[in-house]
Order: C-alpha cells, then structure tokens, then sequence
C-alpha cells in the first residue's frame, strides 16, 4: 500500500503525482516512529530511481498496531496454533 499526493519538496519542486509509502516502523510502548519516503512518482520508485525525500514521524503507541502484529504472527505456520494470553 502507498499514497499518491501532490507534495512540494524542501526546494520548491512541485510533485503533481508523488508516490509516497512507509518504508520502515518501530517503536515501544509509549510512540511508534514511522518512515516515510517519496518519489517523484510511481514509474520512479518502481524503475529503482532515488527518492525524493525521507521523513520521520511518530504517534502514540496503541494497542491495535500491537495487535495487529500478533495477528499477523498467528497466520504463520511457526505460530499455528498459538493462544493470546
């Protein structure tokens, strides 16, 4: 999944059709950081061509997001089986 959006670089270069996409997340129990990077648009992130621009986020943690991770987990066959306690 990605975001295609109208973005303004740092240097006033105009991205009608940015391909924007959260490349990497982390975090503790208190705030998950998330990466986002853009490219000037889907041909470019897809032919391999730099990005455009790396920004940094964060939010504060929830338990969904922990959630879904463990659900994610249960659907491997290493964790058939397995229980929420």
């Amino acid at each position: 999944m990605a975001l295609q959006i109208s973005y303004t670089s740092p240097f006033g270069i105009v991205l009608p059709t940015a391909y924007a996409k959260i490349s990497i997340f982390y975090g503790d129990k208190t705030t998950v950081n998330f990466e986002v990077l853009i490219w000037a648009d889907t041909s470019a992130r897809d032919s391999g061509k730099q990005r455009m621009e790396q920004l940094i986020y964060n939010i504060p943690y929830s338990q969904q997001v922990i959630a879904d991770l463990y659900n994610y987990l249960k659907t491997l066959p290493e964790f058939a089986g397995a229980v929420d306690v």
